[in-house]
């Protein structure tokens, strides 16, 4: 039985190795379709190489992503979208929403005959034609759009303290004129510096390599189109329009300092636009009727005042100081008194009431006049003792000072106006954008008062700062009695006040760095440092650069004011006033600190 079942096995297995017919499939899969196996299971069947015969890719596992606000997509989180600010932001009480990085498109668009196109090549756009392949890689039309509607959106309402969205140059003025197509060299060069100081906040709020380095080469590219616009306006024959776009350029650059701390010196974009402000006809061109031009001035000469007040020995130059020795220079004058009084006129020029800097910087013009005023005096009062002049000077700037020491005087001398009609493109066409462009009446004056107030306070304790040397033995008896901590309260409270009116989806947070440097610098009781502190940690979270380097500067001052060891209610000593025995301006140099102090 067992020879027949061997038998049976070895004739089975021989049938195996017999020749088979030419042409014959061993595979029955091939030949019978009964075998055909379900779809996608003959993937697995072996391959003559010892793989599958068709192998699938796998399925990577990627992570979420998140979209939304930049503030959520750095926490990971997800946004509820509200536009134009996040809602989980807002409720957080921790966080500030810096708006969406897209390219959204607002509600109600510029008109079409002004409207630029949407996605313009600027690659082709630039001068060197080697740059084309960086401007692809940093400067895609995505990344374009997403930049624009950021500083739509976000940046300009952060570049300065500005009351109504209205009344913004940087969004009223400077976008349209970007914006126009096809651009010039002069326009080339406003849409770069737009694009930089948008990339900057951007690095700011969302930090990357990528976005640095974007932010870098768009800020580089900005600077050499504005030299190379300079070279085509040298034979005189630029407009109106070409001279502004270009000043409009180099300004928005000093703001760009704003975001970028101190990773450059805030001083260079100023000489800059200095520059640019001579070669394009100084004085003669600047100071006219036409209101593009004296809104643009102003905001240079604003930047120029304020980056002043951190020199300890000022020189007697300014940005009126061209090469005819123009009698109207901003920080120098035969007369203290007749210099306020010729910026006050050099400022507001015409009856059409182009003064913006009070709905802008959030000063009042009295206020500015006095603030260059007392510029001027900070180098007559280095030199001791003082001259019968210098004294006269001081006391008529200390009256000026407190006679206007109340916001409703302040006030009386704003001169509100629609600068949306100025734009170069259109009247018809606004780009103002959310928050409205129309705040109620009561909350845009109560702005208002608090802006003025307590740029005003600020400038009070600035003008002690100077003149401590020798003012209190020439101070009457109803005020040798002062106290510049009061003055610090009045200053945080005033700041406290408009976050409180800002802090919503409704309304952009502003700005207002150089009176709480300047409180915070004089603060000597540990409430009102800690109300400072509090204070900057709110501003820290919009992504302004220059309130980290604030924060480092004014708890330098405390440092070495402790380390004095002053009583700050000593009014009859070597300070008096309740100030500090240190200099803010002093420690500034330092500690070598270069930052935007607006």
């Amino acid at each position: 039985m067992a020879d027949r079942d061997m038998a049976d096995d070895s004739s089975t297995t021989s049938l195996f190795f017999e020749p088979l017919p030419s042409g014959f499939s061993f595979n029955p899969l091939d030949s019978d379709p009964l075998w055909t196996l379900p779809f996608g299971w003959s993937d697995a069947l072996p391959s003559e190489n010892g793989g599958t015969s068709r192998e699938k890719p796998r399925k990577r596992r990627r992570g979420k992503t998140y979209t939304g606000c930049l503030t959520c997509r750095a926490r990971k989180i997800k946004c509820d979208g509200s536009r134009p600010f996040c809602l989980n932001c807002h409720r957080s009480r921790h966080y500030i929403c810096p708006g969406y990085l897209d390219s959204a498109v607002d509600d109600d668009p510029p008109e079409p005959d002004c409207r630029p196109s949407k996605r313009p090549n600027l690659a082709s756009s630039a001068i060197e034609p080697k740059s084309q392949g960086q401007a692809e890689h940093y400067l895609s039309a995505d990344v374009y759009d997403g930049l624009v509607a950021h500083y739509r959106n976000v940046v300009c309402h952060l570049l300065m303290p500005t009351i109504d969205s209205v009344r913004n140059p940087y969004l009223q003025i400077l976008l349209p004129m970007a914006l126009t197509e096809p651009p010039s060299t002069t326009q080339l060069a406003l849409r770069y510096s737009l694009l930089a100081v948008s990339a900057i906040h951007t690095s700011r709020v969302s930090p990357a390599s990528e976005t640095h380095d974007r932010a870098q080469w768009l800020q580089t590219k900005s600077q050499r189109l504005i030299h190379a616009a300079l070279d085509e306006l040298s034979d005189g024959s630029s407009s109106t329009l070409d001279k502004c776009a270009l000043l409009g350029a180099a300004t928005i650059l000093i703001s760009a300092d704003v975001f970028s701390g101190e990773s450059r010196d805030s001083t260079a974009s100023i000489t800059l636009a200095k520059q640019v402000f001579h070669q394009t006809g100084g004085d003669a061109f600047w100071k006219q009727h036409n209101p593009q031009p004296s809104i643009l001035y102003q905001l240079l000469r604003c930047h120029d005042i304020i980056a002043s007040t951190a020199h300890l020995h000022l020189p007697t130059v300014s940005i009126d100081d061209d090469d005819n020795n123009s009698s109207t220079s901003l920080l120098s004058s035969s007369s203290n008194n007749n210099n306020s009084r010729s910026l006050r006129q050099d400022l507001l020029p015409t009856t059409d009431h182009h003064y913006i800097l009070d709905t802008s910087f959030g000063i009042s013009l009295h206020t500015i006049s006095l603030l260059g005023q007392i510029t001027h005096l900070s180098t007559l009062c280095s030199s001791l003792p003082w001259t019968p002049t210098t004294l006269q000077a001081v006391q008529d700037a200390r009256h000026r000072l407190h006679s206007f020491n109340d916001a409703d005087l302040l006030k009386q001398q704003t001169l509100c106006f629609d600068i949306s009609s100025s734009s170069p493109s259109s009247s018809s066409s606004s780009y103002s954008s959310s928050p409205s462009p129309s705040l109620p009446p009561i909350i845009r004056d109560e702005l208002l008062s608090n802006h003025l107030s307590a740029f005003h306070y600020a400038v009070i304790l600035f003008f002690y700062r100077i003149t401590y040397h020798n003012l209190h033995e020439t101070l009457d008896s109803t005020t040798s009695t002062l106290n510049a901590q009061t003055y610090v309260e009045h200053i945080l409270e005033r700041l406290e006040n408009i976050d409180c009116l800002v802090n919503t989806r409704d309304t952009c947070p502003a700005n207002t760095l150089w009176p709480a440097l300047v409180a915070g610098c004089e603060a000597i009781g540990t409430a009102l440092r800690q109300r400072v502190l509090i204070w900057l940690a709110r501003a820290a979270r919009k992504g302004l650069g220059n309130i980290a380097a604030a924060k480092r500067l004014i708890m330098e001052v405390w440092r070495r004011v402790d380390r004095g060891g002053s009583d700050d209610n000593d009014s009859n000593g070597r300070v008096g006033y309740g100030l500090g025995e240190v200099d803010w301006r002093l420690v500034m140099r330092d500690m070598q600190l270069s930052f935007n102090l607006c």
